[in-house]
C-alpha cells in the first residue's frame, strides 16, 4: 500500500490514514495516535490497540496429552485470539487443566460434545510484559531458595508444594512469548532476543521442577558439597536476573568467569557423587548453563544505537 505525502501549511507533511484501518480502530477527528519511530519506519497504533481477530482451528481428537500442551501452546504464543477446538470427551478435563495453568486470558466460551471455542478474554498490552517478565523471574527464584533450605532442613514433603510453582511460571512466560508474538512491546529487530529471555526463563523452572519431581517421594541424603553447589547456582542465576534489570557489561564478563569456574566444578564433583548428589548435579548443571543462555540477548539488547 502506498500513500502519496500532502504538504500543509508550507512545513507540515501530511500522508492520508487507510479508510479500512480507521474503520477498524474507529479512530475519528481529534483522536490520539501512538507513532513508533523505528530508523527509516514508522508505526503507526490506535490508541486502543484494537486489531483484527486472529482465530484458527484444530482437531486434536487423535493427539496424546502432550501433543495437547505443545499444539495449544504455539497457538497461544502466536496470538492466537479464538481457537476452534474439535476435541473427544475424554480430553476436556486436561484441556480444561492446560487453560488454568498455561494460557492467561483464555477461557472456553462456547462446548459441545465435540467442539470448543476457546476465547482470549483479555487485551494485552505493551505495559504488561516488563512487569510479568520480572514477576517470573521471582517466581523461580523462590523456587530455588525454597528448594534449598528443603534440602537443608530435610523437610522433603514441602517439595510437592513447591513444585506447583513452576506452574506459574508457565503462565507469565507463556504471556510473555504471546506479548512478543503480537509484536506489541518493542523494536522489530529486538523482539526475538526477549523472547529468548523468557523461552529460556521457562526451562530453568523447569529443571527446578525435575529436581522437585524425583525426591518429592523419597528421603535422600546429600553431603553438604551439594548444597554449597546448589547455593552457588541459585546465586549465579539471581546475578543474571538482577543484569537483566540493571545491565552492566563489566558485571557480564564478572558472570562468564563465575559460570566456567562453577561449571568446572560441578563436572568434577559428579564424577565424585553417585545416587541422590548426582542426579541434583546434573540439573543444577543445566540450570548454570541456561544461566549463561541469558548473555547474548542482554548484550544485543543494551547494545548502544
Amino acid at each position: 500500500m502506498k500513500r502519496n505525502v500532502i504538504q500543509l501549511a508550507g512545513k507540515t507533511l501530511v500522508v492520508s490514514l487507510p479508510s479500512k484501518w480507521v474503520k477498524l480502530n474507529s479512530v475519528k477527528k481529534g483522536d490520539e495516535l501512538n507513532v513508533l519511530e523505528e530508523g527509516n519506519k514508522i508505526t503507526i497504533q490506535s490508541s486502543e490497540l484494537k486489531s483484527e481477530l486472529k482465530t484458527t482451528e484444530i482437531d486434536i481428537k487423535e493427539m496424546s496429552e502432550r501433543a495437547i500442551n505443545w499444539s495449544l501452546s504455539a497457538l497461544y504464543k502466536k496470538g492466537y485470539d479464538e481457537v476452534n477446538l474439535y476435541y473427544s470427551g475424554d480430553q476436556l478435563n486436561y484441556i480444561q487443566f492446560l487453560l488454568k495453568n498455561s494460557f492467561l486470558g483464555y477461557a472456553i466460551m462456547e462446548q459441545t460434545t465435540k467442539k470448543l471455542v476457546i476465547k482470549s478474554i483479555a487485551q494485552e498490552l505493551p505495559d504488561e510484559y516488563k512487569p510479568v517478565l520480572r514477576r517470573a523471574f521471582l517466581v523461580t527464584l523462590s523456587m530455588g531458595k525454597s528448594m534449598l533450605e528443603v534440602l537443608k532442613s530435610k523437610d522433603y514433603k514441602r517439595l510437592r508444594e513447591i513444585k506447583e510453582e513452576e506452574k506459574i511460571n508457565n503462565q507469565l512466560t507463556n504471556f510473555c512469548q504471546r506479548i512478543i508474538n503480537k509484536k506489541l512491546p518493542f523494536k522489530n529487530e529486538i523482539n526475538h532476543l526477549n523472547y529468548v529471555i523468557s523461552w529460556n526463563l521457562e526451562k530453568i523452572a523447569d529443571e527446578y521442577r525435575y529436581i522437585c519431581e524425583f525426591f518429592m517421594d523419597k528421603n535422600p541424603r546429600f553431603r553438604d558439597e551439594s548444597l554449597v553447589i546448589f547455593e552457588e547456582t541459585n546465586n549465579l542465576f539471581e546475578r543474571f536476573y538482577n543484569l537483566v534489570y540493571n545491565f552492566d557489561i563489566t558485571k557480564l564478563n564478572e558472570l562468564s568467569r563465575i559460570k566456567l569456574e562453577l561449571e568446572l566444578r560441578i563436572r568434577n564433583y559428579i564424577f565424585l557423587t553417585v545416587k541422590e548428589d548426582n542426579y541434583l548435579s546434573l540439573h543444577l548443571l543445566n540450570i548454570v548453563n541456561r544461566c549463561s543462555d541469558f548473555s547474548t540477548s542482554l548484550a544485543a539488547i543494551n547494545q548502544p544505537d
